[in-house]
């Protein structure tokens, strides 16, 4: 998680603020998370939401999850 902080493409704090609503609901259910489970509860929230401005806050965010950091220098 300390990696998506680091990147050198700044996400809004929307972004960052579903980010880590994600990774308190999962530290709540599992006593370990990684990013495979961030983008499977993004997926989820795409998939159930209406809201237009809420469903493009979670492609930002997700784009932000899967997008390489420099240090994995794809």
């Amino acid at each position: 998680m300390s990696q998506y902080f680091a990147t050198s493409v700044a996400p809004s704090s929307s972004e960052k603020e579903v980010i880590a609503a994600i990774c308190s609901e999962l530290a709540s259910t599992k006593s370990a998370f990684g990013n495979k489970d961030i983008i499977l509860a993004l997926l989820e929230k795409l998939e159930t939401e209406e809201d237009t401005l809420l469903c493009n806050i979670y492609r930002r965010a997700l784009e932000t999850i899967i997008q390489p950091t420099p240090q994995e220098g794809f």
